[in-house]
């Protein structure tokens, strides 16, 4: 690397060299990632040199976090919860990372729908949380047959209002750089089931 770019050019360098196609993506949509990763590198080679002294560390936390994301698969438990059908209805979410800590668990109230919109609503809710985390491989684990079977593309999704709710979740799955999605038993997704049934109580609680 020049070291007559300074700091600021390495940054920019590094930026080039390391970010995923996906990230700069998002950042530059309007732009291709070669263009991106082409005007990084310009823009790297004209920063003016600054004395060693003022210099940030030439390895910074974020972009070793960002690495770490793009490898580490997590693992999202989700699931809907509906008190008659169609009724009072809640998603709760549970993401993991790979070492079986639990970094997001959260219910949200969905207000009078039926169970397998929950359902839906539920994984939509769960694949917000990871994208806006920056997880980028996923295991995802739900009890809802249908829904598994359905974006396995065993099941044909004939529901008009589940399907508007299917292309949106296919839209995102598209986003991840990997994921494998498979049916789990009540058994292993209380976590998820637990966190919604409290959005439920919570809910009636206040009203």
């Amino acid at each position: 690397m020049n070291k007559d770019r300074g700091d600021g050019g390495e940054i920019l360098s590094v930026l080039a060299d390391n970010l995923s196609d996906h990230d700069l993506k998002i950042w530059f949509p309007a732009l291709g990632p070669k263009d991106v990763r082409s005007s990084l590198r310009q823009m790297a080679r004209q920063q003016p040199a600054v004395p060693r002294q003022m210099a940030l560390p030439a390895k910074n936390t974020e972009t070793k976090n960002t690495s770490t994301l793009q490898l580490e698969e997590f693992v999202l438990y989700t699931d809907g919860a509906s008190r008659g059908n169609p009724g009072q209805a809640a998603a709760g979410v549970s993401l993991v990372d790979s070492r079986g800590q639990e970094i997001v668990g959260e219910g949200l109230y969905l207000g009078q729908t039926t169970n397998n919109v929950a359902e839906y609503k539920a994984l939509l809710f769960g694949l917000e949380k990871a994208r806006s985390l920056g997880v980028v491989n996923l295991a995802i684990k739900l009890d809802s047959e249908l829904i598994v079977r359905q974006l396995q593309g065993r099941y044909k999704v004939k529901n008009e209002k589940l399907i508007p709710l299917f292309v949106q979740t296919e839209k995102i799955l598209a986003d991840l750089k990997s994921y494998r999605i498979s049916h789990v038993p009540r058994s292993e997704n209380k976590r998820a089931d637990q966190l919604a049934n409290e959005a439920l109580d919570n809910q009636q609680t206040n009203c």
